[in-house]
């Protein structure tokens, strides 16, 4: 609902898919996957580089399958930065966990 009090040209528009993206978060840290972070990481980027796209989609090419309405709110209330952002920072988390563990499981190995 945040995003609907936000008008698309505030400069704070970037707010509601922030904390969107960052309530998934917690979800992430007490799960003990860590192949997850990375997951949702690349998901982010995915979403942000179509985002990024469709702004530069010609309307005459969406009047043909009516969504030209579907691509405005997108310029309008999603802004892509904020999705490859939190994407990049969940892949960088990700690895980092994953390294990590890795190097813990090799020493393990080792050892023994």
């Amino acid at each position: 609902m945040l995003a609907f009090k936000i008008p698309p040209t505030s400069k704070y528009i970037w707010v509601p898919d922030s904390l969107l993206l960052l309530g998934f978060w917690p979800l992430l840290i007490s799960s003990r996957a860590r192949w997850l972070w990375l997951v949702f990481g690349i998901c982010n980027i995915f979403i942000g580089f179509v985002l990024l796209v469709a702004i530069y989609l010609p309307e005459k090419a969406l009047v043909a399958y009516n969504i030209v309405p579907i691509n405005n709110h997108m310029k309008l209330y999603h802004p892509y930065l904020s999705w490859l952002l939190m994407g990049v920072v969940s892949t960088i988390i990700g690895a980092v966990r994953l390294l990590i563990h890795c190097a813990i499981w090799v020493k393990a190995k080792i050892a023994n």
